[in-house]
């Protein structure tokens, strides 16, 4: 079971987490007629992890619910982001969330969603 924040905002549909690697900042000097490139190294990057998934609501109210209490989970202050297979990652914030059309499946009603996190001190 996943959260963000120690709530459980994405547990009424499937979803999967994808977490990218880490990167260090970096400068290139190239200096005419010298062999090769000096490198300073600026210190790493921030994570990148991306969540997609589909909520799934018996009504609109419920579904706007949920929905709301996403958004209401992206500020400014970062969390534990517990993904789908309980790995935990530590001072997470959420950037974005991107909620698609709401359609019918079956006599729920479901929405596809992205969400995109930043690792902000792996």
């Amino acid at each position: 079971m996943s959260s963000y924040k120690s709530q459980s905002l994405f547990d009424s549909g499937p979803h999967r987490f994808h977490v990218h690697g880490l990167a260090q900042r970096h400068v290139d000097h190239e200096l005419p007629g010298a062999d090769g490139v000096r490198v300073t190294v600026m210190g790493r990057t921030g994570r990148s992890i991306d969540q997609t998934g589909t909520l799934l609501a018996d009504g609109i109210a419920p579904m706007q619910v949920q929905l709301r209490a996403i958004e209401a989970a992206m500020n400014d202050e970062p969390g534990d982001l517990v993904d789908d297979t309980d790995r935990t990652w530590a001072n997470v914030l959420m950037l974005s969330c991107e909620p698609g059309p709401i359609r019918r499946v079956g006599v729920r009603l479901a929405i596809d969603y992205t969400i995109h996190y930043m690792q902000v001190q792996p």
